[in-house]
């Protein structure tokens, strides 16, 4: 807690006795308090980082002088004089620092927390590396294959499994995480509920959108390709896979959902998981994120309190009442700015020129699908279509 003006006084050093070196001893343990650092920084790749520190922060001094974000000039360096400034927003919560800025996906920036920022304490921030009195300069260096889930309960870091065989589903993911398809997305299943015969313990998420207007909407999926299937890891706890149609060929596109506890069934299915969730907080957020309950005895879909729809004459309020993904963002490795470099990203899973070369391997038909054809509605929209209009 920030000391009042009368605790601080009754720090002060007293008046100077005989011995001058002790009262400068003094001095120096009194300036040895300990000073806010940086604990951990994580930065996505379209401009969005997370500060963490070793106490409380002064939110009077997070001002736009003292936390800000850059993108390369004309020289393509960062530190220099010709460094961009982008625009950003901040938010501080539970000891936590949120800056966002708009980034293009893989277009590497620059994050400088200034020593203006103050501990509650009143002790200036400590700079990159714990330096007394500098200011803390990162930059991104090269954007990783671990995915960065940020959700109404929490976040979850998957680290994507990369591979000849997946190379496709990478990429697939890639263009609908890099392009904001999946920010403002609802879980719209949870397998739990689902009384089709064969349900599974799923949550499904990636075919809607929740717009700034409260609308829900089907996500855009006729820009991109549909993809194959792709055999990859066990559908086991905690891990992420493709949901599909009825058939293996050209059925996968935006939606994906998380085993919320082993699914060998899926596996004999065919349902390419290809990620998973890398620490046990993450694997907390998904269980909390399970435990949301269903709108109705007749739905599959999660709310977070169907009593309070019911109270609203069962008219769905979407940006409150869902079970929201606000983003989907690849994270960065980061570098002190004075030796960050332009680094090479990604680019045997990128654009139409990948190395990797697709497989095609003739596989049955899966018995079952986690999601129908575009053509038809499923379980989401049959139950609460009447919500959106």
């Amino acid at each position: 807690m920030p000391m009042s003006d009368n605790l601080r006084q009754s720090f002060s050093p007293s008046p100077a006795p005989a011995a001058i070196a002790m009262e400068f001893l003094e001095n120096r343990k009194l300036l040895s308090a300990v000073a806010p650092s940086v604990t951990s920084a994580v930065l996505d790749n379209r401009g969005v980082a997370t500060i963490s520190f070793n106490q409380a922060i002064n939110t009077r001094t997070l001002t736009p002088s003292t936390v800000k974000e850059f993108g390369p000039g004309t020289d393509r360096h960062f530190g220099t004089a010709d460094d961009t400034a982008i625009p950003v927003t901040v938010s501080y919560s539970r000891g936590t620092l949120t800056v966002s800025g708009v980034v293009k996906a893989d277009k590497r920036y620059r994050l400088v927390l200034t020593n203006g920022i103050t501990g509650a304490n009143g002790v200036a921030l400590n700079g990159t590396g714990g330096r007394r009195g500098g200011n803390f300069d990162v930059s991104t260096a090269a954007t990783t294959l671990t995915a960065r889930f940020t959700t109404i309960a929490g976040n979850m870091d998957v680290a994507l499994v990369f591979n000849s065989t997946l190379a496709p589903t990478i990429s697939n993911f890639l263009y609908y995480a890099d392009g904001k398809f999946w920010d403002q997305t609802p879980f719209n299943r949870n397998g739990e509920y689902d009384p089709s015969p064969g349900n599974v313990p799923i949550l499904q998420g990636g075919r809607f959108h929740v717009g700034t207007d409260n609308k829900v909407t089907d996500i855009d999926t006729s820009g991109h390709a549909k993809i194959d299937y792709a055999q990859g890891i066990n559908n086991d706890l905690g891990t992420l896979a493709m949901a599909r149609g009825s058939s293996l060929t050209a059925t996968e596109d935006s939606q994906f959902f998380f085993n919320t506890a082993n699914d060998p069934i899926l596996d004999s299915e065919q349902y390419s998981a290809f990620g998973s969730i890398t620490n046990a907080s993450g694997r907390a957020v998904l269980a909390r994120l399970a435990a949301y309950p269903a709108l109705n005895s007749a739905s599959h879909t999660p709310v977070v309190s169907p009593p309070a729809i019911v109270a609203r004459g069962n008219i769905l309020d979407p940006l409150r009442d869902l079970i929201l993904i606000h983003r989907v963002a690849m994270l960065s490795t980061i570098t002190t700015t004075a030796s960050a470099a332009p680094t090479a990203v990604r680019a045997a899973v990128r654009g139409t020129g990948s190395v990797i070369a697709r497989a095609s391997v003739a596989l049955p038909i899966a018995p079952t699908a986690i999601f129908s054809a575009r053509s038809i509605k499923d379980h989401f929209l049959q139950d609460d279509a009447a919500m959106f209009d």
